[in-house]
């Protein structure tokens, strides 16, 4: 979703280059403006006001082989007038868990505390601030500190070869996480 400077709506684009790229070609309809402010995935929006987007983390994953679920990574970008390219900065890091074994995985959950041993929030509201120089921010105001990746078809691990599990978290100290895994046969 793109915004412009000014503006509280915003405006769906979507990137029309079906290869695998660095560049996206996005394509869309937006009035004129001195800046555009711009989030990825779309789904994630649910306000635009004062150069701030409220936006909600997803409470369930889907998993990818070797990377993050689609449209579970989210990027913020910042084009003034000047500016040829919006240039996308990832808002979240990624835990990977590598796991070995015969057991076919259905699902994988992540809960994390802070330093003072109160849950942190891995999914659900927050808020990305748009007005640094290029360079975006998003902080958690929900309390959703539980995030499932979901393998839907179950995933059959190997024995030598690690099976990696990608797990998109916003940005914080996490002092002590959990991580339950579950068998497609209820273990």
């Amino acid at each position: 979703g793109i915004s412009r400077q000014g503006y509280s709506g915003y405006s769906i684009f979507r990137n029309v280059n079906e290869e695998i790229a660095e560049t996206g070609i996005f394509k869309g309809n937006i009035e004129s403006a001195s800046t555009y402010y711009s989030i990825f995935p779309y789904d994630i929006i649910k306000n635009f006001s004062s150069n701030t987007y409220t936006v909600e983390l997803p409470m369930i994953q889907y998993y990818q082989p070797n990377s993050f679920g689609r449209e579970a990574y989210p990027m913020a970008g910042k084009k003034t007038s000047n500016d040829k390219h919006i240039i996308f900065q990832n808002l979240c890091g990624v835990i990977v868990l590598n796991l070995l074994g015969s057991e076919t995985i259905e699902s994988i959950t992540f809960s994390a505390k802070n330093a003072e041993g109160k849950p942190l929030p891995v999914c659900g509201q927050g808020t990305v601030s748009m007005n640094q120089a290029n360079y975006s921010t998003i902080t958690m105001s929900g309390e959703d500190n539980i995030v499932t990746l979901v393998c839907e078809d179950g995933v059959t691990l190997d024995p030598v070869t690690p099976t990696p599990f990608h797990i998109v978290l916003p940005p914080a100290t996490y002092s002590s996480f959990t991580v339950t895994v579950v068998t497609t046969d209820g273990k």
